[in-house]
C-alpha cells in the first residue's frame, strides 16, 4: 500500500457512469492546486468509517487544467472490504477524505515508438490518462477496451468522442474478445504494452 504526504479533499462531483462505477471529483480542503502526475498514478483515498479507517488505492484518471481537482473511477465489488461500498453509499458532494500524494508504478515509457493500451472493466481508469497523455504528447498510441455491455463500458462513449479510431470497444455480450496475439505481431520495434483489467484477461 502506498502511503506519504496526506493532502485532505472534499468531494465536489459525483456521476454515476455505469450501474456500478461512480467517478468522482476530489477537490484540495484548503483549495490549493493539486500536485501533477504521470498517466498510470494512484492515490490512496482513506475513509473514516467510525472507528474504522479503510484504505483504498484508487488510479487517477485525470486532473483539472487549473489544478483544481482530480478524478477517480470506483466500481463498487460484490466482495469489497469497505472502500467501495462505502464510496458508493456514504460519499457525495460535500464529503470531506484524505488522499495520499500521487504515486505511480505504472508509467507510461515515452521512448516507445507505439504504446497498445489494453483495458477490461474497471481497469480503464489509469488506461484513460495514458491515452491522454499520449495524444497530448501527438505519440502514436491504440486502445483496446473491453467490456460487459454498452452499459458497463464506463467512459466509452468520451473515450470515442476524445480518440476516434484510436479506440477499438469489444463487449461480451456480443462475443467479442480482445486478441493481443493477433494485434502484437503487426506492430513495429520498440512498441510497448499496457494491460490493466480482470486477473483472467490480464492472463490471457
Amino acid at each position: 500500500m502506498s502511503g506519504g504526504l496526506e493532502i485532505p479533499v472534499r468531494v465536489v462531483a459525483v456521476e454515476q457512469a455505469t450501474p456500478t462505477v461512480r467517478r468522482f471529483s476530489l477537490a484540495s480542503a484548503s483549495g490549493e492546486k493539486l500536485p501533477l502526475f504521470s498517466a498510470g498514478a494512484h492515490v490512496v483515498v482513506s475513509m473514516q468509517d467510525g472507528h474504522h479507517r479503510i484504505r483504498n488505492p484508487y488510479s487517477l484518471i485525470d486532473r483539472a487544467p487549473d489544478g483544481s481537482h482530480y478524478r477517480i473511477g470506483v466500481v463498487r465489488t460484490p466482495n469489497s472490504r469497505g472502500g467501495s461500498v462505502f464510496m458508493h453509499e456514504r460519499v457525495g458532494v460535500g464529503s470531506e477524505l484524505v488522499i495520499s500524494m500521487p504515486v505511480n508504478l505504472f508509467p507510461l515509457v515515452h521512448a516507445g515508438r507505439k504504446h497498445i493500451l489494453v483495458a477490461g472493466g474497471i481497469g480503464i481508469t489509469p488506461i484513460y490518462a495514458m491515452a491522454e497523455e499520449l495524444r497530448s504528447r501527438s505519440q502514436r498510441y491504440e486502445l483496446h477496451y473491453a467490456m460487459r455491455d454498452e452499459a458497463h463500458g464506463a467512459f466509452a462513449e468520451e473515450l470515442v468522442a476524445r480518440h476516434g479510431d484510436k479506440v477499438r470497444l469489444y463487449r461480451d455480450d456480443r462475443q467479442e474478445v480482445i486478441r493481443v496475439d493477433e494485434i502484437l505481431p503487426n506492430q513495429p520495434l520498440g512498441t510497448h504494452l499496457y494491460v490493466c483489467g480482470p486477473e483472467g484477461m490480464i492472463d490471457a
